[in-house]
């Protein structure tokens, strides 16, 4: 039997299950307009129980959870800026993820779904992108179709990292150059980036800037998979340098 007195901002609670009275937070972040709401030990405020809650003032959520003993515990749901479409959902134990999670994109729309457990792609949607790479096998170099691309586990876009790196080189921006340099590397069965150049170049400052991105990022690759095994691939990026007209 749940048992609910209300108290202003905070709300002491009994749960079923739980020995222990939980107390009601509700806490506001001064520099912006984000909430959240989560219940705590009433012996030991420190130590959140139960369910767990980040939104908008206006209501709009941005996650929601569990916690035990104060660990992350059970299904989580993080959600796009609507406060209804769904980044990322998974399930926590003891504080780590475990299981398959589904990431999706700003829209809602699936990209991947990896298992934190076995520590693999359980599957990619390619949508409209090739998914035909250079594999490195034991005679070389060959074109192959593969299951999954090297990827970002936290669900970052690398196109989205790419750009915010961008420090757009003064003498192409006072000429009006731009355009699309094409970088190529290989990301190896382990994660690892290496053997970086140009595929496609535009101009010497921006070719030289694409560069930098590449070397200075640190992207923390997924390795690509195939058949359920870690692979060895090439991978082509763009870097767009776009001057607003």
């Amino acid at each position: 039997m749940r048992i609910l007195c209300l108290v202003i901002i905070s709300t002491l609670v009994t749960l079923s299950g739980f020995s222990q009275e939980l107390k009601k937070i509700s806490k506001k972040d001064r520099k912006s307009t984000v909430v959240e709401e989560y219940y705590v030990i009433k012996k030991d405020r420190d130590v959140k129980q139960g369910e767990y809650k980040k939104m908008y003032e206006d209501g709009r959520l941005i996650e929601t959870g569990f916690y035990k003993k104060n660990l992350k515990d059970s299904l989580w749901v993080f959600f796009a800026k609507n406060g209804i479409d769904t980044l990322n959902s998974g399930t926590y134990k003891d504080g780590r993820q475990i299981g398959p999670w589904v990431i999706n994109d700003s829209d809602g729309e699936l990209n991947y779904v990896y298992n934190f457990t076995t520590k693999k792609i359980c599957r990619y949607n390619w949508r409209s992108k090739p998914n035909k790479f250079k594999v490195l096998t034991n005679d070389g170099w060959e074109d192959m179709t593969i299951d999954s691309p090297p990827l970002m586990l936290d669900g970052s876009d690398p196109l989205e990292i790419i750009a915010r790196n961008i420090r757009y080189p003064m003498r192409a921006w006072k000429g009006g150059i731009d355009g699309e340099v094409l970088v190529t590397f290989i990301v190896d069965s382990t994660g690892r980036m290496s053997d970086i150049s140009l595929k496609k170049m535009v101009d010497p400052d921006l070719d030289k800037e694409a560069l930098r991105i590449f070397k200075a990022v640190d992207f923390n690759w997924h390795p690509a998979q195939l058949d359920e095994k870690y692979i060895t691939v090439r991978y082509t990026l763009p870097v767009t340098f776009l001057l607003r007209k």
